[in-house]
């Protein structure tokens, strides 16, 4: 018997991606975080921060020209934007890292990114 795809789109049916920075969870790879907790987990710039935060937004840009109806930004399971909000793996004392509010600044910033470039 032979099977059918349908489109994942008939019948009015959206599709969304999930996208997400793993952070120090990557495999195989250098290890960057918020903060360098370990030896073997480097501690990211602010440059590097602020271009993380702008490929936030030039994936959702793809996803929609790729013909995504939105996009979902992983911030659970101890990937990137979690690893900022918490005090265990965010150490820094500057504007992404100390108390809450300055924890939460990098997750937000990554929100922003992904409405503005949604929006535009």
């Amino acid at each position: 018997m032979k099977k059918t795809c349908k489109h994942p789109k008939k019948d009015g049916n959206k599709v969304i991606l999930q996208i997400k920075h793993s952070g120090v969870k990557v495999k195989n790879k250098e290890k960057f975080g918020p903060s360098s907790i370990t030896p073997d987990i480097n501690e990211l710039t602010n440059q590097e921060i602020n271009q993380i935060i702008k490929d936030f937004g030039i994936s959702t840009k793809k996803a929609f020209l790729a013909g995504f109806d939105g996009v979902e930004i992983h911030g659970a399971n101890h990937y990137l934007l979690q690893q900022f909000m918490s005090k265990n793996t965010n150490r820094r004392n500057d504007s992404w890292g100390g108390n809450l509010s300055k924890r939460m600044n990098f997750p937000i910033e990554v929100v922003k990114e992904v409405k503005n470039l949604y929006l535009n």
